[in-house]
């Protein structure tokens, strides 16, 4: 059963973008769909490497949509990526020294994230995009 799943109250009325959300949140269920057969600790380093990857491929390209139309958000867009990426990277961390707690952790803490970037951050760049025709 899956933890997080995509309705339009996500989408920022972007194609792509809304396309690389879902890809996220697949990316949360699939932890936490192994974390419900027990298997969170074994499948936790792949489902790292994947969200890490995957991620970074997603702010990368969110971020060149919005420089390419001049959002003037930018700015707090990348700084909100950056600190994911430093939050999830401290996650691994204690995960790889033990801390098997880190993979509910990490569930849990990138569902809350990712919904609250969508709804509070990535919803206005759609607004902003889609005023100038850009969907």
């Amino acid at each position: 059963m899956a933890l997080v799943k995509w309705n339009d109250s996500y989408s920022v009325q972007n194609v792509a973008m809304d396309k690389q959300h879902q890809h996220l949140f697949d990316l949360i269920n699939e932890l936490h769909d192994a974390m419900g057969q027990g298997k969170g600790k074994d499948v936790l380093p792949k489902v790292f490497v994947n969200l890490v990857n995957y991620t970074q491929t997603h702010f990368a390209d969110e971020e060149a949509l919005l420089q390419k139309h001049s959002y003037p958000g930018l700015v707090v867009q990348k700084r909100q990526h950056a600190d994911l990426i430093t939050q999830v990277s401290e996650l691994i961390k204690k995960f790889e020294t033990g801390d098997f707690a880190a993979s509910q952790k990490t569930r849990d803490f990138l569902k809350q994230w990712l919904i609250d970037h969508i709804q509070e951050h990535d919803k206005k760049y759609g607004t902003f995009l889609n005023q100038k025709g850009i969907h």
